[in-house]
């Protein structure tokens, strides 16, 4: 246990460059990625980077910011009233930043990757269906079908159905 302990704190994720610190590596993503996406993509983005991921982690190195940091972040986020919506869009702005890390080469892997979410269930209502009483039906088929009912006649469209 203690040696797997020490393996993971001597690998430290990545050499040197797993010593920058989070608001600092925010800078690089914004100046290379942020610039390449949809503004409202690009906005969102910074707004949960500004408003969630620089307070909290800010101050971290990128090597210090392991699977377990982020899961304990994650879990204290979750007990708050944010959306599941918000907190899926914080956690995926949080993963695309270490992601960039990861191929620029400052970390070994993604631990945002990892993140477990509690299943919560959407807040956004589901599309109603719209159902139609008898009388609406009943009015809605008299007026569409123009078969008159005094004869037996079939509409010639429709007579080579039977």
């Amino acid at each position: 246990m203690r040696d797997e302990y020490l393996d993971r704190i001597n690998h430290a994720q990545v050499g040197i460059g797993g010593a920058c610190l989070f608001r600092d590596f925010v800078r690089v993503y914004n100046r290379d990625v942020l610039s390449d996406l949809a503004s409202t993509t690009r906005e969102r983005s910074r707004s949960v980077m500004k408003n969630y991921l620089v307070p909290e982690f800010g101050d971290l190195m990128l090597r210090e910011m392991t699977l377990e940091t982020l899961q304990a972040y994650f879990a204290e986020v979750q007990r708050s009233d944010l959306s599941v919506e918000s907190i899926d869009k914080i956690r995926d702005v949080l993963s695309a930043v270490l992601r960039t890390a990861v191929d620029y080469g400052r970390l070994s892997s993604n631990p945002a990757e990892k993140i477990r979410l509690k299943r919560r269930k959407l807040t956004r209502p589901k599309p109603f269906e719209t159902v139609w009483s008898a009388s609406t039906r009943s009015r809605f088929v008299s007026e569409t079908c123009s078969v008159p009912r005094s004869t037996n006649r079939i509409p010639s469209a429709a007579a080579h159905m039977r």
